[in-house]
Parts: C-alpha cells; structure tokens; sequence
C-alpha cells in the first residue's frame, strides 16, 4: 500500500487555517472551507490509492481555496512520486518560503528539496520591465523555477510587449536569463579608429629598429606619434566609460561583450602609448646625433579632422 500524505497537525487545512504563519486578512467563508477540506480529502484519498498526479491536483486545489502549508507540502510529494520532479522541487521551494520556521516538515522539504536539485535545473530570470514570466508557456512565480536539463523558451510579457529567450541549462546547474530590450547598435565609426590606432602603432614601432645613427628629428616623429597614440588611448578610455553606462542602463550579453571589447582596446593602447614613449627616450639619449653634422631642420604637425587625428611632418 501506497504511504499516506503527512499531514501539517491538525488534518485539515480548512480546519487550521488560523495556524498559519501569517494571518489571511479575512476568515475564510464557509464555502471555501468547505472546498478546501473536500479537495483535500479527495487528494489523499487518490494518495492512498496510488493515483499520485490526480492527488497532486487535487491538494493544489485546495491550497489554492484556503492557502495553507500542508497542501502545498502533500502536493510536492505527490507530485515527486508522480515523476513530475520540476514541479514537485517548485512547490516544496514554495512550501519552505510559506511554511513557519518551526513547520514539522521544514526539514525534509529542504533535503527533498536539495535530492530533486541534482537531478533539475535553474532558471534565474532578470526582467524589471516584464511582470509576467513564462516558461515553456506555463507562467512561474516570482523570477526563478526548477526545470528538467535541456532547452527552454522564456518569455516577458507586459502590456502586449513580448519577449523571447531560449536558454538551456544541465542537471545541477543554474542559468540566468536577461529578458531585456536590446540597445541600439554601437557607432560604425568605433572599428575605424580601433584600425587606424593599429596603423600607428605598426609604423612607429618600426622606427627604433634602425641601428644607424637617426637624426633628431626622429625624436620629433617619436614624439609626435606618442602624442597621437595617447589621445587615441585617452578617446578609447571615454568610449569604454560610456559602454559600461550603456551596460548599467541594459545589460545585456551584447554589451557586455562591447564593453570588454573595448576594455580590452584601452588596455593595449595604454601599452603603445607607454612603450612608444620609452623606445622615443632611449632613441633621444642613445641613438640620436645631436651635435655632428648639419643640423636638419624639420618639422611635425598634429591635427584634428571630423573623427579622426592625422600627424604630418617635414623635413629638410
């Protein structure tokens, strides 16, 4: 025989409605005692009986006329015996959030609970701008529920607007879901500039490989270039200021992609400007002439155009 559902002490939710830990703001009329007892017996009469999915309707229906712990601790359990363990975990994480810290089954609800964990996955769904959440299309409460491993949809409704994610996650483990508008695309001109200070970066670095004797305007070029890399590396500093704000304000994967992309640009460029800046001073004191000879005059110009920097020079 089939064991019998435990029973929060006394039977009956409908009979102990006043026993939860927070009291209802009214009592429950007389119907709905009424159906809520007569749902729970039903529910452990097909306990007894072995028929375990209709058990667990029937106590979510009566948890469902007066809202008290012991339905929602016999549906978990018949739900876990009916194989439906997604939706078993679920109520028990319901039941252990309901219940009163001293329930008499808190402490099996949390190792039924922690046994079901290993074996389902975790959805945990961010979405300030959605107050109904879907998964599969069945709506969840609050933004996080136990599923089986494998792909699902997850979906934000509000006020007609619809949003869509599909996610999987492995048994035992925990996935989170951003359901939130995508920003606009980033400015064509960031590629661009992310190239040109690649160009400068190769041309300049050719220069302190010259092992003749370089005159002094190379230290003018050198330092021309070093100029022209550090305001491309203090421009890519703002930039990626302003992608972590465009993060805070939606963070999604695609920004927070952006921002490391460009987090990752800063960082190289402060590496050109610093490098630039030594092989310009090693070639001042080492390698520049600067007393033989007739002095050649030169000069070098930095400029700026409509987003761009451009370096020119002269020499004589």
């Amino acid at each position: 025989m089939a064991a019998q559902p435990t029973q929060a002490s006394p039977t009956s939710p409908a009979s102990t409605a006043s026993t939860a830990s927070t009291a209802p703001p009214a009592p429950p009329s007389p119907e709905k005692k009424k159906a809520a007892a007569a749902a729970f017996n039903r529910g452990e009469q097909a306990y007894a009986s072995g028929s375990f999915s209709d058990a667990g309707v029937a106590f979510e229906e009566a948890f469902g006329h007066i809202p008290h712990p012991s339905a929602l601790w016999n549906a978990a359990r018949a739900w876990n015996r009916a194989g439906d363990l997604a939706r078993a975990a679920n109520l028990f994480a319901k039941y252990l959030n309901e219940a009163p810290p001293n329930a008499p089954d808190r402490k099996s609800a949390v190792t039924s609970l922690e046994q079901l964990s290993g074996k389902l996955g975790k959805l945990n769904v961010y979405a300030p701008d959605f107050p109904i959440i879907e998964i599969d299309g069945q709506v969840i409460e609050g933004t996080s529920a136990f599923v089986t491993p494998g792909t699902h949809i997850v979906r934000g409704r509000s006020q007609g607007n619809v949003i869509e994610r599909v996610q999987s996650v492995e048994a035992g483990g925990v996935a989170s879901v951003a359901l939130v508008q995508e920003s606009a695309p980033p400015d064509p001109k960031t590629p661009d500039n992310g190239s040109g200070s690649g160009n400068a970066k190769g041309e300049d670095q050719g220069k302190p490989v010259n092992l003749r004797v370089l005159p002094p305007a190379a230290v003018i070029g050198g330092g021309a270039a070093t100029a022209l890399v550090l305001g491309i590396t203090i421009w890519s500093g703002v930039d990626t200021l302003s992608a972590k704000s465009d993060f805070d304000a939606a963070p999604t994967q695609d920004n927070l992609d952006i921002g490391q992309g460009k987090q990752t640009r800063t960082n190289v460029l402060l590496g050109v400007t610093l490098g630039l800046a030594a092989l310009t001073g090693a070639a001042a004191v080492f390698f520049v002439d600067w007393g033989k000879g007739e002095p050649q005059k030169g000069e070098a110009k930095v400029g700026l155009g409509f987003g761009s920097i451009h370096v020119a020079g002269s020499f004589q």
